[in-house]
């Protein structure tokens, strides 16, 4: 929240201290789902409504504007006056539920001693604290929105590529044992070829006694005769 903060707002914004969800105003009447705000923005500082609720209103010293201490801290009579005194309209009646962010938002934007309304302030199209609070956190929520949602597209980006990665290291690894186990069933299926095969050895040699044969045949025989 903090860095949509800064980028709707700008290196002048005043986004200090993170965002809990809690008001920054006390609140005497926790029952209620409304809440009152002050467009600090707008204020003139008249000091109007701090004397007409004084527990409910107080002056911003440094910049001189209302602001809502406690929230339904006086009668409902005088929070009424307070309301109808104000002669730049600039106390609203908004839902409890958007308060804390409202505040956070309206107490962050960035500030300047002298504010002029203009057309632009009002219409709620000027930047900074000219800019309506209400129309701030509209950009902020939208601008959050993107935020989170480009968080979640880069989570699902980032899983499907550890998957993939995971995937091919698989792969990886079962071709690799794939080849060792073809390797090594290749040299097992060889060897029993070579140890079963049969010594190569010549024919056997037939010696005839040239003694015993006829003289005819015996000056033919000269050497050992070899039976092919």
């Amino acid at each position: 929240m903090y860095d949509s903060g800064r980028v709707l707002f700008g290196k002048s914004s005043l986004f200090k201290d993170p965002f809990t969800g809690v008001p920054l105003s006390k609140n005497a009447r926790p029952d209620l789902d409304v809440a009152l705000f002050v467009d600090e923005g707008r204020c003139i500082g008249c000091h109007q409504c701090k004397h007409a609720a004084p527990h409910t209103f107080k002056m911003e010293p440094h910049f001189n504007v209302a602001r809502v201490e406690t929230q339904w801290a006086d009668s409902e009579e005088d929070l009424e006056t307070a309301v109808a005194c104000c002669p730049k309209d600039c106390i609203h009646t908004v839902p409890k539920a958007d308060l804390a962010l409202l505040e956070w938002i309206h107490r962050s934007q960035p500030r300047q001693r002298i504010v002029t309304c203009s057309v632009e302030s009002m219409s709620g199209k000027g930047r900074g604290l000219e800019e309506s609070p209400f129309v701030a956190m509209e950009r902020f929520e939208r601008r959050r929105t993107e935020m989170m949602r480009d968080a979640e597209e880069a989570a699902k980006r980032a899983k499907k590529r550890e998957e993939a990665e995971a995937a091919m290291e698989m792969v990886s690894n079962v071709v690799g044992i794939g080849s060792w186990a073809g390797f090594f069933s290749r040299q097992r299926a060889d060897e029993p070829a070579e140890k079963t095969r049969a010594p190569s050895c010549p024919l056997p040699a037939v010696y005839v006694n040239a003694s015993l044969l006829l003289p005819q045949f015996s000056s033919m025989i000269s050497e050992p005769a070899i039976d092919e």
